[in-house]
């Protein structure tokens, strides 16, 4: 089997015994992730899932993304975006910082359009299908502001 992959049997399996398979088994497949250091695995019905979620987590591994899931949510992201921005810590690309009236904007933007729909969704679950698709979602052009901050935020 190859590396990172093994067979997992089902409780009632023959295997188990010393016997033939009469199971249907699933592939388990592990990858570590360096910036969480830990081990991320996934179990697969087919071999050939497994090997391509194993090679797609290494080559993402080697990217620098992260694999396993964390616990902080948008809310959390978009509270620590607005407080960067107050204090300075965030900055315009032009390394100025950002005018109290935008802070204010983003603040408000993020608080009546964004949050109460996605807030409380996991930022290891958020992909940018999911930002597009909320952006484009909203048709008022007074949600322009809202989708400014939405990018700010790079959404990955």
């Amino acid at each position: 089997m190859a590396e990172g992959i093994e067979v997992r049997h089902t409780r009632a399996c023959a295997s188990r015994g010393g016997k033939r398979c009469n199971c249907e088994p699933g592939y388990r497949v592990a990858a570590y992730d360096a910036i969480s250091k830990r081990k991320v695995s996934r179990t697969f019905r087919t071999l050939g899932a497994a090997r391509r979620w194993r090679a797609t987590a290494q080559t993402q591994a080697a990217k620098g993304v992260r694999l396993a899931g964390t616990a902080q949510t948008l809310l959390n992201a978009a509270e620590a975006l607005v407080d960067g921005i107050a204090s300075g810590a965030i900055r315009t690309k032009a390394g100025e910082r950002y005018k109290p009236s935008v802070v204010r904007e983003y603040e408000r933007s993020l608080r009546l359009h964004i949050l109460p729909t996605l807030g409380g969704a996991k930022l290891s679950k958020f992909q940018r299908r999911t930002c597009s698709a909320s952006s484009t979602s909203c048709s008022s052009p007074a949600l322009t502001r809202a989708r400014s901050a939405m990018r700010s935020s790079r959404c990955k």
